[in-house]
Parts: C-alpha cells; sequence; structure tokens
C-alpha cells in the first residue's frame, strides 16, 4: 500500500495492490474540520454524507478522518479543508499595582545620612535604643522569620552603615534562614498610617560577598494582597538601596533567591 499527502493542497494518492484491502486509511485533519472528499474527482464525504465509491465507512477522531475498508485500486483524494478563523485574543488582565516606581542606588554605600533617613531608620543587628528612630506616621516595624549575622561590630568598610552616634561601625544585618526548612523567606511589618504616603529605602549587602540575589514582595498588610510587581536584587556585594513610596500598612517579603541567604542591614524612612 503506497500513501502520499499533501497537507497544504490537500492533494492525497493512494494505491492498493490486488487482492489487498485496507482495513483502514487515515485523512490528516491537520488541525482543521474537513468540508468536503473527493476521490478520484467523485464527492464522497460532504460534511458527513456518505456515498460509496470503492470505500466502505467512515470514522473520525480529533485528528484523522479514516476511510475503512478501502478495495484495491488507484485512488486520488482531494480533502477540502474549511478555513480556521482566528479566535480572538483574550485581553490579559491587567495588574493594577499601586506601587510600580522603584529606585536602586549602588553608590551610596554606608554613607546614608545625606541621603536617607531624614524621618526615620531602623538598622539590624543592633541591640541599643539608637538604632532605631520611627516618625509619627509609623506606628511599629515588626521583623519576623529573619535570623541575624553580625560580620564585624568595629568596620571601617565604606559599605558597612554608618553609626548614627558617629561611633564604630557595625556590619550586620536581618537574614533568610536558609536551609531550615520554609524559612528562605522573611518579612517586615511597617506599620505605616493609612493614606499617608512615605518612602521607604531598603540596604541590602552582601557584605562576606556570597553572590546572594534576593528578591522583594510588597503586600497590603491588611488584605495582604500584593501591590507591586516582584522586585530582584542582585549584585549588592557593594550595598544597594531599594526606594519606593507607600501610602499604607505594608509587609515586605523578602525572599532568598541564590547565595548564602539574603541579607537586609537597614531600613529607612522618607516624606515622598
Amino acid at each position: 500500500i503506497s500513501v502520499r499527502f499533501n497537507t497544504v493542497s490537500g492533494k492525497c494518492e493512494l494505491t492498493i495492490p490486488k487482492g489487498t484491502v485496507a482495513e483502514k486509511i487515515g485523512l490528516p485533519k491537520a488541525g482543521k474540520p474537513i468540508s468536503k472528499i473527493f476521490i478520484n474527482k467523485k464527492m464522497y464525504w460532504l460534511a458527513g454524507t456518505l456515498q460509496t465509491q470503492g470505500v466502505n465507512g467512515v470514522e473520525e477522531d480529533s485528528n484523522y478522518l479514516y476511510l475503512k475498508n478501502i478495495k484495491a485500486g488507484n485512488y486520488l483524494i482531494e480533502i477540502i479543508y474549511l478555513p480556521v478563523l482566528a479566535h480572538p485574543a483574550k485581553p490579559k488582565e491587567a495588574f493594577n499595582y499601586s506601587i510600580t516606581d522603584f529606585k536602586e542606588d549602588s553608590l551610596t554605600g554606608g554613607n546614608w545620612k545625606k541621603s536617607y533617613g531624614k524621618d526615620g531608620y531602623m538598622f539590624f543587628g543592633y541591640a541599643d535604643s539608637t538604632s532605631t528612630k520611627l516618625p509619627s506616621y509609623i506606628d511599629s516595624i515588626k521583623l519576623t522569620l529573619n535570623g541575624s549575622v553580625i560580620w564585624d561590630t568595629a568596620s571601617t568598610d565604606k559599605r558597612v552603615l554608618e553609626n548614627i552616634a558617629d561611633t564604630k561601625k557595625m556590619a550586620s544585618a536581618i537574614i533568610t534562614r536558609d536551609p531550615l526548612a520554609t524559612l528562605q523567606t522573611m518579612t517586615i511589618d511597617i506599620h505605616g498610617k493609612e493614606n499617608k504616603p512615605y518612602k521607604v529605602s531598603m540596604y541590602f549587602l552582601d557584605y562576606d560577598k556570597k553572590d546572594r540575589r534576593s528578591a522583594i514582595e510588597i503586600f497590603d498588610l491588611k488584605t495582604l494582597n500584593i501591590i507591586a510587581p516582584v522586585q530582584i536584587i542582585h549584585n549588592y556585594s557593594q550595598g544597594k538601596y531599594i526606594t519606593f513610596t507607600v501610602d499604607r500598612p505594608v509587609r515586605l517579603r523578602v525572599n532568598h533567591v541564590r547565595g548564602q541567604n539574603a541579607a537586609v542591614s537597614g531600613i529607612f524612612l522618607d516624606k515622598p
């Protein structure tokens, strides 16, 4: 049995030798519905209407229309396909993020005083009361799921945040706790006033150069709906600030993506 198909033109050639009956030959639908089939220039199939011409029956599935019990002979088959109408693309549901503007700063390093924290700040890893100052529009900042690290208690590294008291700088951060199960993430809840815009600047520091890569997700603290596109923070061995404006209480979820863990050394608060 010899068969040749051209699914573009719909032309097919079928040869069945003498003394042979082809139990079933599948005609490809090629992703389109079949309207008509001509065999030796005579209509054989018309939208389900069958006329016998050396063929005894038809069946089909989603991919093929099958001719059954075909007698010996030479057959020229022409398949007429219905055009496939393009389905209109479903409009993608827009994400109406309330936060879309993010700024990165890899130049300031630890010398934050002229650029950040005019209203408030929180240094991570310090135990004394001078490490936190909250403005009137922030009730509290709460940390959960995090660990802490102190790399150096008397650092002179320019990447390390300046101490507010101008004393010795401490290289420290809150960190995620990989490989402990489910602790590849940590949260920072900022209990800010409703409808009171303020700027948040997070300082990421890969102090020991462990090729850290991290992600930030921002949620409405009350509804826990995500309100910003996920931000990927990488190449922060020299220190990097990420700044954005919010107008409500928020949850910042910091996720470990690559490297040893995610590390944040401080948060700064300013008027927008």
